[in-house]
């Protein structure tokens, strides 16, 4: 389970996870599609006690086409199950 804070608007994030700090290969993405989310349960398979790096971006949705923001600064984060 993953918690953040709850963006303005119709702002949705994308979720990416990876066990190489520059996520060249194997990225595991989940879209949270609501604005008033602050925490959701990831169901890609994430192996126990490993150690994976995880950043979001947020991105809006304007005359149908998504505008991205910046990507947030990378955390290390150890599963638990």
């Amino acid at each position: 389970k993953t918690q953040f804070q709850a963006m303005q608007n119709d702002r949705c994030l994308n979720w990416f996870a990876n066990t190489n700090k520059k996520f060249k290969k194997g990225v595991k993405k989940v879209n949270i599609g609501k604005n008033k989310t602050t925490s959701t349960t990831i169901k890609k398979k994430l192996s126990k006690g490993k150690k994976y790096y995880v950043r979001v971006k947020a991105y809006t949705k304007i005359n149908k086409k998504k505008v991205y923001g910046s990507v947030s600064k990378v955390r290390q984060v150890k599963i638990k199950r």
